[in-house]
Parts: C-alpha cells; sequence; structure tokens
C-alpha cells in the first residue's frame, strides 16, 4: 500500500484529519466573495468615505477566485500573508508612515487570506484543543471510541502501535508493521514475564476501583454531614423568626426556610431569627442557594 493509501485508511478512521476538500474551499470561497463583492459595490456607489471600504473589500477578490477555481495553494497563501503582515509593521511602526486607501487594501489582503488558511485548517486532534484538563506531560489527548495510529521513529522500518480509548474506559493496543498499517501478532510480557508470544490485541481495563474509591468518598462526607445535622439537632426557622420544626420540613422545596443547630436557635431572640430567615428568604428568592447568616446568627 502506498502512501495515499495509508493516509487515506488514516482519514477514514478519523485518525487524521485532511485539509478540507477542493469542494468545499471552493464553496466557502465563493460566498465570501459573493459577500465581499456586494460590500464593495454598495461601497462604491455612496462614495466619499465608503471609497475606504471599497478599496478593503475590492482588493480580497483576487484570492476569492483563486480558491473558487480550486487554485487555493496553501503554501503560496502562508507566504503571502505572512509577506502582508511585515509590510503592515514596516508601514506602522514609526508612525503610521502609510495612505488611509493604502492601509485598507492592506488589511483587506490579510483578513481574506487568514480566513482562507483558517479555514483551511483542521487540526488532527479536535479535542486536544478544547481539552484543558491535559497534563504538560501528554503529546496528545486520546478520543474516546477511535483507533489512534503511533509510529515509532525509525528509518529502517515503519512499525507502530494502534490505541484506542473504548467507551467503557479500558485500552485497546494493536502492534502494526508495514505500509498498509497491518495488525501483526507481538509478544506480550506483563512486570516482566511473558504472558504470550503471538497476541494481536492487548487490552487494559478501566480500573473499576478508582470510581469505587470515588463513590465511598461522596458517601463518608455524605454520612459525615448526615450525622453533623443530627448530633447538632438542627431546627427551621420560619419567616416570624419561630422555631417551626424540624430542618427539611419547609413546604417550598425551590426557596426552603432558613434551618439552625436548635441550641443556635435558641441563644436568639425572635427578632435575631427572623432577620436571617428573612435574609435567606429574599436571596432565595432570586435564585441563591447559599445564603450567609446575619452577623448575630452566624455559627
Amino acid at each position: 500500500m502506498d502512501k495515499l493509501k495509508v493516509k487515506k485508511y488514516l482519514i477514514e478512521n478519523r485518525i487524521l484529519k485532511d485539509n478540507i476538500s477542493v469542494e468545499e474551499m471552493e464553496s466557502f470561497a465563493n460566498g465570501r466573495g459573493e459577500g465581499a463583492e456586494k460590500i464593495a459595490d454598495n461601497a462604491k456607489e455612496k462614495g466619499g468615505n465608503s471609497m475606504l471600504t471599497y478599496h478593503h473589500f475590492k482588493v480580497k477578490a483576487p484570492y476569492y477566485k483563486k480558491a473558487i477555481d480550486g487554485k487555493f495553494d496553501k503554501n503560496k497563501f502562508t507566504e503571502d500573508y505572512e509577506g502582508f503582515l511585515e509590510e503592515l509593521y514596516e508601514k506602522t511602526k514609526d508612525g503610521m508612515n502609510i495612505t488611509p486607501v493604502a492601509f485598507q487594501e492592506i488589511m483587506g489582503k490579510i483578513e481574506v487570506l487568514g480566513e482562507l488558511l483558517v479555514e483551511n485548517k483542521e487540526p488532527l486532534n479536535e479535542q486536544e484543543e478544547k481539552d484543558n484538563n491535559k497534563v504538560a506531560e501528554a503529546a496528545l489527548i486520546l478520543p474516546r471510541g477511535k483507533k489512534v495510529v503511533l509510529q515509532a521513529e525509525e528509518k529502517d522500518y515503519k512499525r507502530g502501535l494502534i490505541v484506542e480509548l473504548t467507551k467503557e474506559g479500558g485500552y485497546k493496543i494493536n502492534y502494526w508493521y508495514g505500509e498498509d498499517v497491518k495488525i501483526y501478532p507481538a509478544e506480550v510480557e506483563v512486570d516482566g514475564k511473558s504472558i504470550k508470544d503471538d497476541a494481536n490485541e492487548v487490552y487494559i481495563k478501566f480500573h473499576p476501583e478508582l470510581e469505587e474509591k470515588k463513590r465511598t468518598l461522596s458517601e463518608s462526607i455524605s454520612e459525615s454531614l448526615r450525622d453533623w445535622f443530627k448530633k447538632e439537632d438542627w431546627v427551621r426557622i420560619d419567616s416570624a423568626g419561630n422555631i417551626a420544626g424540624p430542618c427539611g420540613t419547609s413546604k417550598n422545596k425551590k426557596n426552603p426556610d432558613r434551618c439552625l443547630p436548635r441550641k443556635k436557635a435558641q441563644s436568639l431572640t425572635q427578632a435575631q431569627r427572623k432577620a436571617t430567615a428573612a435574609k435567606k428568604k429574599k436571596a432565595g428568592s432570586k435564585g441563591k442557594q447559599v445564603v450567609p447568616n446575619t452577623k448575630k446568627a452566624k455559627l
């Protein structure tokens, strides 16, 4: 299998993303070109200061046309883009040594080249760009449910691994060799011991005990909170400042009454209880879930 077929295999399996197709680029450039032409024509018709807008959009036409005609050249467009950026910098770094028309023309060219290059760019791994949870040591983020081909750094052979993060959280690993990225059996060792000398696939399972530990910690926190509420004997304070029963018995579940430990509630006057209850109700009516007590009612 030649390099084009290997690339096709990677793209079809969503391991590698190619630049957008010629047809997609033509469609994008055609739509943007029509819009730019309309703006330029309207600006020219108005005349006066609107001519600056005309010059800004008119210079975009040749680049849109190249893309529409299937002549989008990423390397040439990038070279032009960088050239115009440098020209803009040189003409503006020491006091804006540039005419208004020339400025609009350069900005228009930078804009059209930039948007065509951005539209053409598709990352190898979209999730990697979006995922802020990536550790510094990670070379890439494995997308869940997709096979990712990793190639060894070698000059004489083409070989490597195919890794898949399964939907269940485990990892499937295959060894591949050759231009066709064909899977071959390989010897597998675990903790220094040979397990199988012709394994086609290794499956590293998800650690269920990690989830269990997480669940246990959550349960422990919940249990501690329940014990604390029972020990402190929390009571509900109604809008009049009365101790109205156990905490959690409010009829209004969306905006429940204030709760306090019984000893704290009994140490306050009815007016003080009423004040902290009113503060809770007022903030709760605006959607607030956690509302601090008044100064007198603080625990």
